[in-house]
């Protein structure tokens, strides 16, 4: 169990286990599901495979509907693996990134499933779907401001002659 703690990275927990704990714990507080685990060694494993799924459905559905609306526009992925070479930065900011898509899919799909829990749908307390559209605001503006920092840092590393150039 020890090995498997230790091959557990700062993206794992930030990207899976972080939103997944999140997502069961407000799921469990404001609808009639819950996912909130007793055993704790069962609740690592579930609310890490939770987290995966937010994080996945965020990659595989939001990800491209930011891009395609130019909400969060991307650089071509070509000139992403150059940039990278270049500028040290630019992982940790994708990696941030990841992190934001990931608390914006869980606050989103905590509405829907708030809203679909509901009796009568949608007639529930206004309150909290202002909150979570207010964290979903959030996180949707940060998601552009990192794609927005990281498009430029590619854009800028393309100027740079020498392959040896670094930014910092």
């Amino acid at each position: 169990m020890d090995e498997l703690f230790k091959k557990i990275t700062s993206y794992n927990i930030l990207n899976y286990l972080l939103p997944g704990v999140l997502f069961a714990f407000f799921v469990t507080e404001l609808t009639p599901y819950s996912l909130v685990q007793e055993d704790w060694i069962q609740g690592v494993f579930f609310y890490y495979f939770l987290g995966m799924v937010v994080s996945h459905i965020g990659s595989v559905l939001l990800a491209p509907i930011m891009r395609v609306t130019r909400l969060a526009p991307q650089e071509p992925y070509e000139d992403y693996l150059t940039a990278v070479k270049k500028d040290e930065v630019i992982p940790i900011l994708a990696q941030e990134r990841g992190t934001i898509r990931s608390f914006l899919t869980a606050a989103l799909l905590i509405i829907a499933i708030k809203a679909y829990s509901e009796e009568p749908f949608l007639s529930g307390t206004s309150e909290i779907y202002a909150v979570f559209a207010i964290l979903g605001l959030i996180f949707l503006l940060a998601y552009r401001r990192q794609t927005s920092f990281i498009s430029k840092r590619v854009t800028y590393s393309k100027k740079l002659k020498d392959k040896d150039d670094v930014l910092k």
